[in-house]
């Protein structure tokens, strides 16, 4: 898989954690200015810059590391569940019980976490999560 191929696939994650993400919100936070720019990305018509990728991973917890190289997971999880609901992601009443709780079920799960895909185990631990 390219790193294009890589980014398509963790935009999809992110809009599968927000359906109302697009390409230009994606881009705001990021600091660009153009949603083309993402489209001519996910597409390899344009090299992946590395500032848009710290700041992607800055804003949004994407592994640069994993879209450069494949390597390592996709999402950086030990920031990832707090981000999604800080960032109101999520539909969550008291955000700061959801956090609790989250941190509570990811120390049970922690060997799993290292073991598969974090999106994954990520899946895994929302479904316990009475929102």
């Amino acid at each position: 898989m390219k790193a294009h191929e890589r980014l398509k696939t963790a935009i999809d994650f992110l809009q599968k954690a927000d359906p109302n993400l697009r390409h230009r919100h994606i881009m705001q936070r990021v600091h660009y200015a153009s949603p083309q720019y993402l489209s001519d990305m996910l597409r390899g018509e344009k090299n992946l810059s590395e500032r848009f990728l710290d700041r992607l991973e800055s804003e949004f917890f994407v592994s640069k590391q994993w879209i450069k190289t494949g390597k390592g997971v996709m999402m950086k999880h030990t920031n990832v569940v707090s981000g999604i609901i800080s960032n109101n992601t999520l539909p969550v009443k008291d955000r700061d019980k959801a956090i609790k709780v989250l941190v509570q079920i990811i120390a049970r799960h922690e060997a799993k976490l290292t073991e598969r895909p974090f999106d994954d185990c990520l899946a895994e631990i929302l479904k316990q999560i009475e929102f």
